[in-house]
């Protein structure tokens, strides 16, 4: 008599899902599926991460273009308490993608206004 299987799911971390894997292969009642999941609290998560990662791509090449201009200096980073951290480190990535969006802004206007005065260099100096 075969009696019908029963779905049940696993959860396990990435670095042990091999290991986790070959047990339950050795043991041979369990057929597996693969799934992947999210939820809305996840891609919430994922996109904070990408923010505050693009913001400290960001910081570094400010503190390596630093560095090459005046003497290094030893950088301290200190931890804060988790739930000033939170709100504290928010706001701060906020602002670093605001200023770079800015400086981008402005290098794109110091751009087409170094066209434009190219353009009106051929006009050669005059009093309109």
């Amino acid at each position: 008599m075969v009696l019908p299987m029963k779905k049940v799911s696993l959860v396990v971390m990435e670095k042990e899902r091999e290991k986790s894997l070959e047990k339950l292969r050795s043991l041979g009642v369990v057929h597996l599926e693969r799934k992947n999941v999210s939820s809305e609290n996840l891609s919430k998560l994922l996109e904070r991460k990408a923010r505050i990662e693009n913001s400290l791509g960001i910081l570094r090449s400010y503190v390596a273009n630093k560095k090459k201009k005046a003497e290094p200096k030893e950088v301290v980073y200190q931890r804060r308490a988790e739930d000033r951290e939170k709100a504290g480190a928010d706001s701060i990535v906020n602002q670093v993608l605001e200023f770079a969006d800015q400086k981008k802004a402005l290098q794109d206007r110091l751009v087409n206004l170094g066209r434009e005065r190219s353009r009106m260099e051929e006009w050669g100096e005059f009093d309109p």
